[in-house]
């Protein structure tokens, strides 16, 4: 595996393939991501990896035609007054998505998340934002609708022998291409880091040497 795309094993899409082991994603189910950044779309690979259908919850028009170009098809504004209406209209009898995914961190998009997964379905929290914090209710958010909440940021070792022949499979590793959208040497960081504060990129990689 080369070194591109063996570098995406663990903070992008291996976060996502080890998360998508625990939630058991599945060809058919339905896939919301919210806040796509390089975890939103390490999700997005691994659940088109599973031939499982994604919906992505975004307003950013520069990381939209990334997701495109890796082969999703629905888009829906969050700042919508209809978006769940949209997002339901996507679901098998309108009942919801079966797993949603947060890659943002923030209440905003953990609330819509939440309200758009289906009875038994479960959500995932792969996004950090320092500071944030969100009221869960056991009642309303867990024992009502059901829900399983889980997240992590690593990949778990029972799940590495299948990440690395997801590795080697030529579909995530074009669409690991798409998501790198930028390369910097280290001494360039400052450059990078305010790449990646403009959020018009995917996936940046900070090289030790060139």
């Amino acid at each position: 595996v080369e070194f591109r795309h063996a570098a995406a094993c663990n903070c992008s899409f291996g976060v996502g393939f080890s998360n998508q082991e625990l939630m058991d994603v599945k060809a058919g189910d339905t896939v919301l991501v919210g806040g796509v950044g390089f975890i939103g779309m390490g999700h997005v690979i691994s659940a088109l990896y599973r031939n499982a259908t994604v919906i992505a919850l975004m307003r950013n028009p520069y990381r939209r035609k990334l997701l495109e170009e890796m082969g999703v098809q629905h888009f829906v504004d969050p700042s919508d007054d209809d978006w769940l209406e949209q997002v339901r209209a996507l679901t098998y009898e309108g009942q919801g998505v079966d797993h949603s995914v947060d890659g943002s961190g923030v209440p905003w998009y953990q609330e819509k998340l939440m309200a758009a997964t289906r009875l038994y379905g479960n959500v995932n929290f792969s996004g950090h934002t320092p500071g944030a914090s969100i009221e869960l209710s056991p009642l309303h958010h867990v024992i009502d609708p059901a829900h399983q909440l889980m997240g992590q940021h690593d990949v778990r070792a029972k799940d590495r022998e299948r990440l690395v022949r997801a590795l080697e499979n030529r579909e995530v590793q074009r669409m690991i291409d798409v998501m790198v959208t930028h390369e910097f040497p280290m001494s360039n960081a400052g450059e990078a880091f305010d790449v990646q504060v403009s959020k018009q990129c995917g996936k940046i990689y900070l090289h030790t040497r060139h």
